[in-house]
């Protein structure tokens, strides 16, 4: 969905050495139309496409977390993994995710402006996260006027793939709000241009809130 230009971190995936089979744990919870903040966009899970336009390349997961600003109690993000899959030969193909080297699967994040909606042309500041390590925190109630939004690395989507999807394994504390979800890019290196100019919405998951553990929250499928 969101802006996710050029990496703010720089790694350097092998698409074909990342490729692996099996499919994720598939316990999606379900979502709560109550905890949607009234400013986001999208507001409930959608689909648009499952695979990029004719004549685009690449895909990348993104995440979105805000604090619940309804509420007065604090509120943070744990951050296990994030994953991208393109379904190939009926197979679920891990294109990116959590490596040796990153252990998060996640290559870049910034924090956005809230209100509007990542407007202000697309102005956004440095986030002070370490995803490269087992698990990320991201401690939302520090910037409740802001976006907190990262991403993975974007990956070339094999010609023969028949959907995409991605996934993410979050925990959300106190009064943390996520939602995930997957935006097609012309080629794997364009930095943002202006929405479904160089960058299409993909899909879109529903909105979760602490559930009293870790959760996975799937897009596209």
């Amino acid at each position: 969905m969101k802006k996710c230009g050029i990496a703010t971190i720089t790694l350097i995936f092998s698409v074909f050495g990342m490729l692996s089979c099996g499919r994720a744990d598939k316990s999606t919870p379900p979502g709560n139309s109550s905890i949607v903040p009234p400013e986001a966009y999208p507001q409930h899970a959608e689909i648009k496409y499952q695979l990029p336009p004719a004549g685009w390349t690449s895909g990348v997961v993104w995440v979105v977390a805000v604090h619940d600003t309804r509420t007065s109690a604090t509120s943070s993000l744990e951050v296990d993994w994030v994953r991208f899959y393109c379904t190939v030969g009926g197979q679920d193909i891990m294109l990116s995710g959590e490596t040796a080297v990153n252990g998060t699967g996640v290559d870049g994040g910034a924090l956005y402006t809230r209100y509007p909606w990542f407007g202000n042309n697309d102005a956004h500041t440095a986030m002070s996260v370490n995803f490269t390590a087992d698990t990320a925190m991201l401690p939302l109630s520090t910037a409740t006027d802001k976006v907190w939004h990262f991403w993975g690395s974007r990956v070339l989507i094999p010609a023969s793939a028949t959907q995409c999807y991605a996934a993410a394994r979050v925990k959300p504390n106190g009064n943390a709000l996520v939602q995930i979800g997957l935006d097609f890019w012309i080629d794997q290196y364009s930095g943002w241009c202006g929405l479904n100019q160089c960058n299409t919405e993909g899909s879109a998951s529903d909105w979760h809130n602490a559930s009293g553990g870790w959760i996975i929250i799937y897009s596209g499928r």
